[in-house]
């Protein structure tokens, strides 16, 4: 798996298992910078879709605008084809830097 955006955080990036949602939809978050996070959801969302995110980070909640950057796709039960079986790792930008939280 290549990944076609190189790196470009200026900020440092923590692990998590934070519960949150992306438009509505519960997701995990897996790793959190300052310009940008790492989830996995069912959602299935578009590149370069504007999503709004949600979630509590160190007691302080946050609600962002972010776009998608990356989606990959992990089947989670083979032999079903239910959408719901498919989990998502998306890469998200926030689209306006938060310097003072997170």
């Amino acid at each position: 798996m290549s990944n076609q955006f190189p790196e470009r955080r200026q900020s440092e990036r923590i692990q998590t298992q934070i519960q949150g949602k992306i438009d509505n939809e519960s997701c995990v978050i897996s790793n959190l910078s300052r310009g940008g996070l790492m989830l996995l959801s069912t959602f299935a969302g578009k590149m370069g879709q504007e999503v709004t995110l949600e979630y509590t980070y160190q007691n302080k909640y946050f609600e962002k605008k972010g776009v998608i950057k990356e989606i990959n796709s992990f089947q989670r039960h083979r032999k079903t084809s239910d959408k719901k079986s498919v989990l998502y790792g998306i890469s998200i930008s926030f689209i306006e830097e938060d310097v003072k939280q997170v």
